[in-house]
């Protein structure tokens, strides 16, 4: 069953919400009780790939597949030292609908 364009972009931001959350989790631990840093579970638990044309991956980016076009979001610091910033750039249009924003004249 396919899923159509806005629905795999709803489902991708709901998973990128809540990566984001689990990060902020993750670091919050790891100042409040000194637990080490492992983001690889987050990262693999988004990459989980939900059909073959709506799906994340991720090679040193995070890459949005969505129905044949990618969006790639850059991870800061990339060593995950602190808590990822996890953005794309607005200049792209898929990256503006993705977030459900509009260009101001």
């Amino acid at each position: 069953m396919q899923m159509g364009k806005k629905p795999c972009i709803y489902e991708l931001r709901a998973k990128l919400a809540t990566a984001n959350a689990e990060f902020l989790d993750l670091y919050e631990r790891h100042i409040t009780q000194q637990l080490p840093i492992e983001p690889k579970l987050i990262l693999e638990k988004l990459v989980l790939p939900m059909n073959a044309q709506c799906y994340f991956s991720y090679h040193q980016k995070l890459i949005a597949h969505i129905y044949g076009e990618k969006l790639i979001f850059n991870l800061s610091p990339q060593d995950f030292s602190t808590k990822p910033k996890i953005y794309c750039s607005l200049s792209s249009a898929l990256c503006r609908e993705f977030w459900g924003k509009t260009l101001k004249k």
